[in-house]
């Protein structure tokens, strides 16, 4: 007969196996021939018996070993302390304000601090490196001045409008992203130095 392993336990030594015609056979390591014990997903040839239980399969051949499932890692690096994590988010009402390390409680990432409305709009992603360049330098420099401050203050007062105004004008867009771009290689350049 023939069927697939429908689930194996190398721990426990046993497991099922679905036949070509829907039926379950129960098998154990003894009734495996060869060195290698099957996988759940495998395609094997098999003989059938009476069991106790039901159907129980015996002289389990693998014929197809079945593709590995990749699995990707999504966490990400705290970057405090340098632990895979998987952020938490803290909301205030109903909106994502942080999100933060579960084991040093650093703040991986601030959600209310990434409008870059005008830089997003000409950009046409809020991650690009550009607008997290931008972003960096807003946090870093203007943030921490008086002057900056009021100035980060007013460019959220109008620049929501400007950002929807530029979508419509590609040719202003590209000059203004042109301006942006040597702002960014300003801002690069003065941290090398």
């Amino acid at each position: 007969m023939k069927g697939k392993v429908k689930w194996f336990s190398s721990d426990k030594g046993f497991g099922f196996i679905v036949s070509e015609s829907g039926d379950d056979h129960y098998f154990n390591v003894k009734g495996v021939k060869g060195a290698e014990l099957p996988s759940n997903g495998d395609e094997v040839e098999f003989s059938s018996k009476p069991g106790n239980k039901g159907p129980r399969a015996f002289d389990v051949v693998i014929t197809n070993k079945a593709k590995k499932a990749t699995t990707t890692d999504d966490r990400i690096n705290c970057p405090s302390c340098n632990k895979k994590i998987v952020p938490r988010m803290i909301t205030y009402a109903g909106k994502a304000e942080r999100s933060i390390c579960p084991y040093c409680a650093a703040e991986v990432r601030n959600f209310k601090s990434s409008m870059c409305f005008i830089a997003t709009a000409v950009y046409g992603d809020a991650e690009c490196w550009q607008v997290r360049e931008l972003r960096d330098f807003r946090d870093k420099n203007l943030m921490n001045s008086y002057l900056g401050n009021k100035f980060v203050k007013a460019y959220y007062a109008v620049s929501p409008s400007i950002s929807e105004w530029l979508k419509t004008k590609a040719v202003i867009s590209k000059i203004v992203k042109y301006g942006l771009n040597i702002l960014v290689n300003s801002i690069q350049k003065s941290k090398s130095k």
